[in-house]
């Protein structure tokens, strides 16, 4: 296709009806390329193709149901819409249950068909960004890290060097400046990256049974279980936010760190236990006055080793790139997608 690729690839064999329609759609402020039959069309996408494809079901040759099916072929993140007659609609229904974006009835107004035309312009736009970051963290699992600012670029030369140590790390910056993703990128380049890689978080000392979920109970007791520190064994114990950790538990986290041994619930002696211990924290002036002295203890024995992560205000061009990241995890983890972000939003986010 051209370098000036158009919103939609408009398919319709009715020739006033397709000349018409995308006569409006360009007054809609949407650009058009338009077909009057699906295998034409079909010639001109590939699977980059970031725009939307609009089509009568009803087409000679190739029909609207066999072109959707090829598309989704070529890419199952295509976004169509469908136009139908009156007769047609339950093919447009089903074609919906199999992935379609909307579908249009004749007569249609174009104004509306326009307005779903930007959805899912913005539906295609967040997939083709969230394949970009896929792609992009396929590639750091080999090394590559998110940012290619000078300042990334210097915390990834030091990554690479500490993540050949097996020693314990303290990382240490701003909120959203990537520490977790750090954590994992270290584990993945060390030794140990072939070995469970398991995040404590600190929200997890608020629930009452912290201690059982962290250590277990000890198989010489009913009910016995693994803790999330018994499954980190042989590879990496990622403590995260530590200046969070309450009074009560910082002394068990401390004596993990001293001694690599925990005592699961029930048991009568600690059992030894083989991993790297990789903190996160915004700093000691985050804890509160009552865990201060306690967090300090954490931070003492974890910072022989501390890797400062830049504040995003000295590597705002990689801000768009941490912003996919943590929309695509939460994408993930709750199942939904986000909507696109326009350029405004971009630019107010890198100033």
């Amino acid at each position: 296709m051209t370098s000036s690729l158009p919103d939609v690839i408009f398919v319709e064999d009715d020739d006033a009806l397709r000349t018409g329609a995308s006569q409006a759609l360009e007054l809609e402020g949407v650009s058009v390329a338009a077909f009057a039959d699906a295998r034409a069309a079909l010639e001109a996408i590939d699977p980059d193709f970031p725009g939307v494809v609009v089509s009568d079901v009803r087409l000679p040759g190739m029909d609207g149901i066999e072109f959707f099916e090829r598309l989704t072929s070529l890419d199952d993140g295509m976004q169509v819409i469908f136009t139908t007659a009156h007769g047609d609609v339950d093919m447009a229904v089903n074609a919906m249950k199999n992935g379609a974006a909307d579908f249009f009835p004749k007569p249609y107004s174009v104004s509306r068909l326009a307005h779903s035309i930007r959805r899912a312009l913005e539906q295609r736009a967040l997939t083709i960004e969230n394949r970009k970051l896929r792609a992009r963290l396929g590639e750091q699992s080999t090394g590559q890290m998110i940012g290619r600012s000078p300042a990334s670029l210097r915390l990834e030369r030091i990554v690479r060097e500490v993540a050949r140590t097996d020693a314990d790390l303290l990382l240490q910056g701003d909120a959203g400046t990537g520490k977790s993703h750090l954590a994992r990128q270290i584990h993945d380049l060390g030794t140990r990256a072939d070995r469970p890689f398991v995040v404590i978080d600190a929200g997890i000392f608020a629930n009452e049974e912290a201690d059982l979920l962290l250590y277990g109970r000890d198989p010489s007791v009913a009910l016995s279980r693994s803790g999330m520190v018994e499954r980190a064994n042989g590879g990496t114990l990622v403590l995260d936010s530590i200046e969070q950790v309450p009074a009560r538990a910082s002394a068990r986290l401390i004596s993990l760190i001293d001694s690599r041994s925990f005592l699961a619930l029930g048991a009568e002696r600690p059992r030894p236990i083989d991993v790297r211990i990789i903190a996160t924290t915004t700093g000691e002036k985050s804890a509160t006055e009552a865990t201060r002295s306690n967090v300090r203890g954490l931070l003492n024995r974890l910072s022989g080793i501390t890797v400062a992560l830049p504040p995003l205000n000295e590597r705002r061009e990689d801000i768009p790139e941490f912003f996919r990241l943590f929309v695509s995890e939460y994408e993930q983890s709750l199942g939904r997608r986000a909507s696109a972000v326009s350029e405004a939003e971009w630019h107010h986010l890198i100033t």
